[in-house]
């Protein structure tokens, strides 16, 4: 990185075999993934290895700065589309109890994956599986002629791998006022392993009511309860995270016990090691939940 030093301009190494397109573009900021290999080179001669250096940050928290005394080329062929733009998609079940139905229950997952890099990364767990749950969850109970008290919402948010932008902008323009919603539900890779679980803050922990009694009643798999955020998030790498910052009760379901290694933003991630079987479950659960939460004579969110 000397060169970019040397022109005044900043940039960062990850040393993984993912992409991560989460920062985005900057002027002057070098950004660029390495394999093993190339961290290892650079560090020949050191006396270093990054591992070490990075277990030392971890644990202290401080920079672990050195010389290297070596020049390094990066060359990027990249893009920018300053014009491109995404979207979020909205379905609306209408509540008809005149007095629960300005109440809102909320389905939600991304839509969106990180595309060529340089190879196409498909996204079946992150976040196919998300989508495909939230719309079977939509289609099942808009054609079984439900008609819940509360009103239902399902929405797929767009630009979730790029800053959480489409959550950013629907929970600051959003399309029924924050304070109405009384719980909104984020799955996220949920399509591999033999339980399901959840992940509540500790201070909207009776939420899980609803969860562990659709879970027994319906779906009868391992359910694990989990005390997620409880605090405004210095890093939020979800979409439910722009609405609990908010005041809004979040919920983040997933699943558990997959015995391989599903690739994270990597073109591994294929429909083949999706597990059918508990996406099918998921959609059972969430339409239930949202089915016992869009009747309950009142919605608890507080700590149990």
């Amino acid at each position: 990185m000397t060169n970019a030093v040397e022109h005044g301009a900043a940039g960062m190494l990850y040393v993984t075999v993912t992409g991560n397109p989460n920062p985005g573009w900057n002027k002057g900021f070098i950004y660029a993934c390495i394999s093993d290999s190339v961290a290892a080179d650079i560090f020949a001669g050191t006396g270093k290895d990054h591992l070490t250096v990075k277990a030392n940050i971890d644990k202290t928290l401080k920079p672990n700065s050195f010389p290297i005394n070596k020049k390094a080329d990066i060359k990027a062929v990249t893009q920018y589309h300053p014009d491109g733009k995404g979207c979020n998609v909205i379905g609306i079940l209408r509540g008809s109890d005149p007095t629960l139905a300005p109440q809102v229950i909320v389905a939600g997952g991304h839509i969106d994956h990180i595309g060529m890099m340089p190879v196409l990364m498909p996204g079946a767990l992150d976040n196919a599986s998300g989508t495909v749950i939230v719309m079977g969850a939509a289609k099942a109970l808009a054609q079984s002629g439900y008609k819940p008290k509360r009103t239902l919402m399902f929405v797929l948010f767009g630009g979730e791998e790029t800053g959480l932008i489409g959550s950013e902008y629907l929970a600051s323009h959003p399309v029924v006022p924050n304070e109405n919603i009384k719980a909104l539900i984020n799955i996220d890779c949920l399509g591999t392993g033999y339980g399901l679980g959840a992940r509540i803050a500790p201070k909207h922990s009776t939420l899980f009511n609803y969860l562990e009694k659709a879970n027994d009643t319906y779906v009868r798999r391992p359910f694990k309860a989990v005390p997620g955020r409880d605090e405004i998030i210095t890093r939020p790498r979800t979409d439910d995270a722009n609405f609990f910052v908010k005041g809004v009760p979040t919920i983040s379901l997933f699943s558990f016990g997959a015995t391989e290694r599903t690739p994270y933003h990597h073109p591994g991630d294929v429909i083949d090691l999706i597990h059918f079987d508990i996406v099918k479950d998921a959609v059972k659960l969430l339409s239930e939940t949202m089915i016992e939460m869009g009747d309950a004579p009142e919605i608890e969110a507080t700590a149990r």
